[in-house]
């Protein structure tokens, strides 16, 4: 997933920087190695909702509101995917999933929240928890196209 990230924004004439770094599992971590801002980590999530996976995307320092997500969405079973059903889905280990699951295989939609959309930059691990990238939000929004709502707290 790394390098289809690279290759797309590469393709796409995106700027961004690269950071290598120990593995992290959480948005903290990722923030202390990288030495940004939690909140512009974009944490993204894998949940199956009624049987169907969808990524949302939430700053790293938020958590999903999964009570807004079902009443926008009309959605009534949803639950977060289990490491083994994320890493069947996304090719990556959680904590390492990047907020591209418009570009997985088979795609799956993205939901994203206002108040990471805020953020003028935006960090991520690139598919591997020892790789970050750091790219404009706009940039990002524009190239995996989310569905945006209130869907943090």
């Amino acid at each position: 997933m790394y390098t289809k990230i690279k290759e797309l924004l590469q393709e796409k004439n995106i700027s961004y920087r690269e950071f290598h770094h120990e593995p992290v599992r959480t948005s903290e971590e990722a923030a202390k190695v990288r030495g940004t801002n939690i909140s512009a980590g974009a944490k993204a999530m894998i949940l199956i909702a009624d049987g169907k996976p969808i990524m949302v995307v939430v700053p790293g320092d938020k958590k999903v509101n999964t009570k807004t997500l079902k009443q926008n969405l009309g959605i009534k079973d949803l639950k977060f995917a289990s490491p083994e059903e994320a890493k069947g889905i996304s090719g990556a280990e959680v904590g390492g999933i990047p907020p591209f699951g418009s570009f997985f295989d088979p795609p799956i939609p993205i939901y994203t929240t206002r108040n990471l959309l805020n953020n003028d930059i935006i960090d991520f691990n690139a598919g591997d928890r020892s790789i970050s990238i750091e790219m404009k939000t706009k940039d990002w929004e524009n190239l995996v196209t989310p569905e945006t709502g209130d869907y943090d707290i």
